[in-house]
């Protein structure tokens, strides 16, 4: 037989931190819920009632359940959601509902994020802005330049901003500064590969993280210029038909063992390659192109 469930005889748990982390459907189901107090509803029909799957329906009688809003006959809710799998991964729903009662910190940097992003939060949003917060160290300045840049770019899911947030924590980036520094850097890195992708043919496409990398390998941090690099990829084309990362930069990795740095240093190479004293001297001449040994 199929649970049902109903409302609980004691709100006062209802309050506006609990709503603003809710979606639409959770609301909707606590609307029915809250218009019929004295009946018991089962899984399937709201579901029916909402036109939404069971498994939605679930998910949103689970959230209500977490607060004791709504109850179960039996007193058990046999699955638990994905997405509150992910909340409960993030920061669980009862330490989100206590932040936001107690911490005006939050509440201002979520309003915030609200105005950037030009989107309500969702509960998974707002867990995960939490997260970089509390449990990885950024600050609210931090996670504010954080989603600018990312609204920048045209990045704007909280899937893309978390990733990006979770690396700069892991690179102790926790201030003004050095997220401005960072970004700098990473505008500086898509300003060279705007210009190496032209000499590949991949200007309809943003860089690989690999190949973010080999831009900042050889242009800021080595210091290679762009005709440089445009020698690397003609001799990769004329070796293998075709661009690939990899064979560049092992030619451009043997430049740099070599100390050749400019195209006036790889004529000089290539000519001590070929240089030698014309001679009449046999000796002197095998010794030239090593037949003495």
């Amino acid at each position: 037989m199929e649970n049902s469930y109903f409302l609980s005889s004691d709100l006062k748990n209802i309050d506006n931190s609990i709503i603003r982390i809710s979606c639409s459907l959770h609301l909707k189901v606590l609307f029915i819920v809250m218009k019929n107090p004295d009946s018991r509803f089962t899984i399937s029909q709201l579901a029916s009632i909402l036109k939404k799957s069971n498994e939605d329906i679930q998910d949103a009688i689970e959230f209500w359940s977490n607060f004791g809003i709504i109850k179960s006959e039996n007193k058990q809710i046999n699955k638990i959601s994905d997405e509150n799998k992910k909340i409960l991964e993030k920061a669980n729903i009862e330490y989100v509902s206590k932040r936001m009662k107690t911490g005006s910190d939050i509440n201002n940097l979520l309003d915030k994020i609200e105005t950037v992003l030009g989107r309500p939060l969702s509960g998974l949003d707002i867990s995960t802005f939490i997260k970089l917060k509390d449990f990885e160290g950024l600050s609210s300045n931090v996670i504010l330049i954080l989603i600018q840049y990312c609204v920048k770019i045209g990045k704007s899911s909280t899937g893309y901003i978390e990733k990006v947030g979770l690396s700069w924590a892991k690179e102790g980036i926790n201030s003004v500064e050095c997220a401005k520094q960072k970004i700098r850097m990473n505008n500086k890195i898509v300003s060279m590969w705007k210009k190496f992708a032209k000499i590949v043919g991949t200007s309809n496409r943003m860089p690989t993280m690999k190949e973010k990398e080999a831009i900042k390998r050889w242009f800021i941090d080595w210091k290679y210029d762009l005709e440089m690099i445009k020698e690397a990829y003609e001799r990769c084309v004329n070796s293998l038909g075709e661009y690939k990362l990899s064979y560049m930069d092992g030619i451009v990795k043997k430049w740099r063992s070599n100390n050749i740095f400019s195209m006036d240093d790889l004529d000089n190479n290539v000519r001590g390659f070929i240089r030698y004293t014309p001679t009449y001297d046999i000796s002197k001449y095998e010794s030239n192109f090593g037949l003495n040994k």
